[in-house]
């Protein structure tokens, strides 16, 4: 198996010549486990948006990633659903499958 990796783009080549590439995105909140987090609180997105001092709708558009959360933000919203790994919550690292490519030996 061979790994060839180009700016956010990753081939790998298996010894079946099967060719798959990936693309790499960083993003910047992840929503699903924000999403579990906030349900197993048994907090609202009502009560979290207020506690944090935005809007309902800003804070859907922040836990869906379509903009991001200040650090402030962050901090609080760590504080209120305990998350121990902010890391984890706020920065991750997207990986997903663009095309198989299968080349036949001859």
């Amino acid at each position: 198996m061979t790994n060839k990796t180009t700016g956010s783009n990753i081939t790998i080549i298996s010894k079946t010549d099967t060719k798959i590439n990936y693309e790499v995105k960083e993003i910047m909140t992840n929503s699903d486990l924000l999403k579990a987090r906030i349900k197993a609180s048994g907090l609202t997105m009502e009560k979290i948006a207020k506690d944090i001092d935005i809007s309902l709708w800003s804070l859907y558009n922040k836990v869906n990633g379509t903009s991001d959360f200040t650090v402030c933000e962050m901090l609080t919203l760590s504080e209120i659903l305990n998350l121990k790994d902010k890391k984890a919550a706020f920065f991750c690292t997207c990986v997903s499958k663009t095309d198989t490519k299968i080349t036949y030996k001859h």
